[in-house]
């Protein structure tokens, strides 16, 4: 999760220096960023406080809400940051959510 959050603000600082419209498009990117990390630190940490018990049920029901939370996410910035900009909230949202397959190859 971690690693996202680094993404995310990399992305987020990249498009408000280098984008025709600076602060908005970093702040749709850092917003589809952290549409991204914030549901998974709440189930990274649901992971965690549920590591003495761990089931099947409770890690499907964790990534259900995952993608819910994440799905919400993305709803709230559509209907309530004005100023989106579509590309780099998505580019970054893609590339925050992409970030485990570079853990896991890094691993």
């Amino acid at each position: 999760m971690l690693a996202q959050v680094i993404v995310t603000l990399l992305s987020a600082a990249a498009w408000a220096v280098f984008a025709h419209e600076h602060a908005p498009s970093g702040w749709s990117a850092f917003f589809g960023g952290m549409a991204c990390f914030v549901p998974s630190g709440f189930f990274a940490l649901r992971l965690y406080m549920s590591r003495k018990q761990p089931s099947v049920g409770g890690l499907v029901a964790g990534e259900a809400i995952k993608v819910f939370g994440t799905m919400a996410l993305l709803v709230l910035v559509i209907v309530l940051y004005r100023d989106l900009r579509w590309v780099p909230m998505l580019v970054t949202f893609l590339l925050a959510l992409k970030t485990y397959w570079v853990a896991l190859a890094v691993r």
